[in-house]
């Protein structure tokens, strides 16, 4: 997963490898900050993508005058309910896209 701000910053990486266990040499070299995860499949599911916020809420230093504006489709993972009480814990506007061609 990668993020960018609109000042065209971005955040460090979360990188998903397909294995089983994830090991720490997965992300040797890679940017400072950057995050990995494994899943067996190398795709996101709701779990990684949880992670993915919280990852995102820490790194972008995120405050009630600073908010953050997440665009992303309608995938699953995207609109599960954790996804979206995780979000709004957080104060963050989450409004899920209905259709993105």
């Amino acid at each position: 997963m990668y993020a960018i701000r609109a000042s065209g910053n971005s955040i460090p990486l979360m990188m998903i490898f397909p294995r089983v266990n994830y090991r720490d040499h997965f992300i040797r070299g890679a940017p400072s900050g950057t995050v990995g995860f494994a899943n067996p499949s190398g795709w996101m599911n709701k779990e990684l993508f949880i992670k993915f916020l919280e990852h995102l809420i820490k790194q972008t230093n995120y405050s009630l005058d600073s908010k953050i504006l997440l665009i992303m489709d309608n995938h699953e993972t995207h609109i599960a309910l954790e996804v979206i009480v995780l979000a709004r814990a957080n104060h963050h506007a989450y409004h899920p896209a209905t259709h993105i061609a």
